[in-house]
């Protein structure tokens, strides 16, 4: 009896089990070609949509942090954009625009809204794009009250 009739088990194996066994190799090959673009979506769909949720919350930190320096009495709108701007900076966002509604805050009576929108494009943005379109933007309006 040759070695390789043997199993790990010690048992012999028949003529016909060791085609068999050669069969279930083309039958893994088979199921990973069937699996592998599912597991390939699933762990770059992932990744992508993380990616969007770290770009809507740089957006949400910069509207809010934006929106509570407009509500302060001595603040113009011109500051307010450009604190907005250098938070999606130093959040590595590029090409995000902050606009402030009314554009003028000078005179504006305590109670007043002041509302600030921050959007940034997905473009440019993401660093991978495999299985979601980069179409689009991240909108974000936060609003408060004039002190």
């Amino acid at each position: 009896m040759s070695p390789s009739a043997l199993t790990r088990r010690g048992r012999v194996k028949r003529r016909g089990q060791r085609h068999r066994d050669a069969d279930r190799g083309g039958l893994a090959v088979v199921e990973l070609a069937l699996v592998l673009p599912v597991m390939f979506i699933l762990v770059f769909g992932s990744l992508e949509i993380c990616q969007r949720l770290l770009l809507r919350q740089a957006a949400v930190v910069s509207a809010y942090e934006s929106a509570r320096l407009a509500a302060r009495r001595t603040v113009n709108a011109d500051r307010v954009v450009s604190r907005g701007e250098a938070l999606l900076v130093d959040r590595r966002v590029t090409d995000g625009t902050v606009t402030v509604n009314p554009e003028s805050l000078d005179g504006l009576t305590p109670g007043t809204q002041v509302q600030v929108t921050v959007t940034i494009p997905i473009a440019g943005n993401t660093g991978i794009s495999y299985v979601l379109p980069t179409t689009g933007s991240i909108s974000v309006v936060a609003t408060m009250l004039r002190e």
